[in-house]
Parts: C-alpha cells; sequence; structure tokens
C-alpha cells in the first residue's frame, strides 16, 4: 500500500493546465454523464446568487466535492472539505496556499468539467444537447482562466508560494548564485529581501536607474557577488556561486521581468544565469544562459544568442531558450 497523497503532494498538471497548454500526465477527469453536468450547472449558477459569502463558500465547495464522489463531515468548513477533495480529484497538484483550497479545488473542477464536456460532445448526436456541452465547456475554460491567475503554488526547491514557473524540460539546477524571485502580482526579490515592485507588470516610472538597468537590483546583485567572494577565503565551494544569477519568474508574467534582472546582473558582474522552470513530472529544474559571449572564435560560433520581447510572456520566453540550448551554448541579450 503506498502513502495517502497528501495536498503538498499533489501534482504539477493543474499548473500545465491552467498557465501553459504543455501536455503533461495528470489523472483524466470523472466520466460524468450529460445529467451530471446538467445538475453541477444548475447548482453553481444558484450558489452565485447567494449575496452571503460564507453561505456561497459552502455552497461551492460542497457542489465540487459531491462531483469527486467526497462526502461533506458535519459541520467541516468549506476550505477543509476542498482540501480533502482536492486529495480525492488526484495526486498531482502542488501544494496551495492556505486558505486558497476552494479557490484550487474549483479551478480543478473547471478543467475538468471542461475536458470531460470536449470528450462528450465529440460523440454526442443530440444536437441541442451539444450544444450545452460546448457552451459549458467555454464557460469552464473561462472560470478557470479567470481564477488560475490569483492561485500561489508551493515549489520544491523553493520556499514561499507564488504563481506556477514556466513548463519546459531542463537540467537539474544547480542552485549556484544569488536567488532572485518575482512573486506576489511583481514584486523582486534577491536573496530573500524585496527590492522593486512593478506594477502592473511595469517597473514604477521614478525607479532609479545604473547604466539603464534598475538600481536596486544591481547593487543587491553587486553585494551578493562581493559576500562570495569573502566567504570564499574561508569555505572555498563559495567561489562557485560569484558571478552566478538564479532567476524564477513565473510562466505567465512577461519577459520584462527576465530583461530588468538580467541586465541588472550584467551591470553587477555576473556571467552566469540559471533560469528557473519545472519539468514535465513537476521538479524544479533550470536552463543555463550566459549573459556575455564565451571566449575563443570557436566558442562565438557555438554561442547561440536568444532574445526575449519584454511582453512575450516567461512560458514562450523558457522555450526558445530550451529549443536553443539543444542546439548548443546560450547567450541570453535582454531586449
Amino acid at each position: 500500500m503506498g502513502a495517502k497523497p497528501t495536498l503538498r503532494s499533489i501534482a504539477l498538471a493543474l499548473l500545465v493546465l491552467l498557465h501553459t497548454g504543455v501536455a503533461a500526465a495528470a489523472p483524466k477527469p470523472p466520466e460524468w454523464t450529460v445529467g451530471d453536468l446538467r445538475r453541477m450547472d444548475a447548482e453553481l449558477r444558484g450558489a452565485a446568487r447567494l449575496s452571503d459569502p460564507a453561505q456561497r463558500d459552502g455552497a461551492l465547495a460542497g457542489i465540487a466535492a459531491a462531483m469527486y464522489r467526497v462526502a461533506p463531515q458535519p459541520n467541516e468548513p468549506p476550505q477543509s472539505l476542498a482540501s480533502r477533495t482536492l486529495e480525492r480529484a488526484g495526486s498531482d497538484m502542488p501544494e496551495v496556499q492556505e486558505g486558497q483550497e476552494l479557490d484550487a479545488l474549483l479551478v480543478r473542477l473547471y478543467a475538468d468539467v471542461a475536458e470531460r464536456s470536449r470528450n462528450l460532445a465529440r460523440f454526442e448526436r443530440d444536437r441541442r444537447t451539444r450544444q450545452f456541452l460546448e457552451g459549458l465547456r467555454a464557460r469552464a475554460q473561462r472560470a478557470r482562466s479567470s481564477m488560475a491567475p490569483n492561485l500561489q503554488f508551493q515549489v520544491d526547491g523553493l520556499d514561499g508560494f507564488f504563481e506556477p514557473l514556466p513548463r519546459v524540460p531542463g537540467k537539474t539546477p544547480s542552485k549556484r548564485g544569488a536567488l532572485v524571485k518575482v512573486h506576489s502580482g511583481g514584486t523582486i526579490t534577491v536573496e530573500q529581501l524585496d527590492r522593486v515592485r512593478f506594477e502592473k507588470h511595469h517597473p514604477p516610472e521614478d525607479v532609479r536607474r545604473t547604466g539603464g538597468a534598475i538600481h536596486e537590483l544591481v547593487a543587491a546583485q553587486k553585494q551578493y557577488n562581493i559576500t562570495a567572494r569573502l566567504l570564499a577565503r574561508y569555505d572555498p565551494a563559495w567561489s562557485k556561486n560569484a558571478g552566478h544569477v538564479q532567476v524564477a519568474v513565473p510562466g505567465n508574467y512577461p519577459s520584462r521581468y527576465l530583461n530588468e534582472v538580467l541586465l541588472a546582473a550584467k551591470r553587477a558582474g555576473m556571467h552566469t544565469a540559471h533560469v528557473l522552470v519545472t519539468a514535465k513530472n513537476g521538479k524544479l529544474s533550470e536552463l543555463i544562459a550566459r549573459l556575455r559571449p564565451p571566449e575563443g572564435r570557436a566558442a562565438r560560433r557555438d554561442g547561440r544568442q536568444v532574445s526575449c520581447p519584454d511582453e512575450l510572456s516567461m512560458q514562450r520566453c523558457a522555450q526558445r531558450l530550451r529549443h536553443a540550448s539543444l542546439r548548443g551554448s546560450v547567450v541570453f541579450v535582454p531586449s
């Protein structure tokens, strides 16, 4: 008998469905009938009309639990019922931030409803039933897309909760260098200290810049290099950290964050970027890119330059980096 799955072990397939569109192994949606879907649709519409938030949450949790054949316990809070139902729904979602269990369950429900509706509509001969299924699929997809960006998840190997990283194959993370994380809607953290916050995914208009790069990001990475070199005098292992920067940017964020971080990294004397992603198995991985062309004529020919326009999603940018890395070393050129 295997260990019972917990929320902490729940898969990254949901993240794939919500943010990247990349296929991955995931539990199949339950084989609901058209009758099941009609009943659920009517109940969800009724719950949406409830004016009291607590009553609405309780109704939504009960509807979702019933769809996954989970019986509520006496006086069970909606978030607790949602947690148990998530475990029943599948074992391949990452841990969700406390208080978001119901939202995560509804997103999972909408994803499964959209998939099941699509499968049933393909073989449905009755025109009206097929129209219902196609309409339900579209509504479920819209609901899923509107709720998903607000979810925060735990990624093994990184502290804290934030939106899903790009989903592409990568290498085992070296965990080398300064760790820069983008989270909470636009906050850039360097080595666990918040340095700058973007508004609507743009840096503040009055942000201070050094050589075109955001000063706070340059200063923080310079300080990391100084510290790494000082510590290397007592622990030689630290010498491998200087000049390296790890960057974690959610997959649905624009590449503007990566461009700003790595432009500052170059100004700070960094030479190698480790762009953090998640592999198909949900494990933390990395894509490696140089920030300067490699030495030597042959090395310069081998270094393939990659750029990502500011508005390009990090998911698409990571795919570019991955594709280029298959043909040789990569040099990232901030836009």
